[in-house]
């Protein structure tokens, strides 16, 4: 029985946990996506609609880096980039669907439709335009250049720290 209970450990002993490189991605990429959201209620109209909106970004942007990109092994420069922009696509998606979604909430309480997929289809759309909105250089721009110097200074910690 003694010896059973020292085989209790699994896996290579010296194996690193990533955990400073999640930390930062997630830092990281929740202050982009914040920052983003921030840019981008002062870009849509009647931005009050969307007060969860830069909280929700955060959030995304916290669980894309800890899970998303801090777990991935980014053994390359090319892959940390190819990576960032991948969250920046995430968070764009993100974006797309709250906007989408809120209006769709919101359309449907106003008018009490029981055409559930016109409903739904009109909110795809408003999310759609919505981010066409959104699409300009400072923003965008902002979001992917952030996400991509996100995903190079996790591949720097997970290359120098254990």
């Amino acid at each position: 029985m003694g010896q059973d209970m020292q085989k209790i450990g699994y896996g290579n002993p010296r194996a690193r946990m990533p955990t400073a490189s999640r930390a930062v991605a997630a830092v990281l990429l929740a202050a982009v996506a914040g920052g983003g959201a921030v840019l981008a209620l002062r870009a849509l109209p009647g931005a009050a609609i969307y007060s969860g909106y830069s909280i929700v970004m955060a959030a995304t942007g916290l669980l894309c880096g800890w899970y998303g990109l801090g777990r991935e092994g980014l053994n390359s420069l090319y892959r940390a980039i190819l990576g960032g922009l991948r969250m920046a696509l995430y968070l764009g998606a993100m974006t797309v669907i709250y906007l989408g979604g809120s209006e769709m909430f919101r359309h449907a309480q106003m008018v009490k439709s029981t055409n559930v997929l016109g409903t739904l289809l009109d909110g795809v759309g408003f999310g759609i335009r919505a981010a066409e909105k959104l699409l300009s250089v400072e923003i965008a721009g902002m979001v992917v250049a952030g996400c991509v110097m996100a995903a190079i200074l996790t591949w720097l910690t997970q290359r120098r720290l254990p």
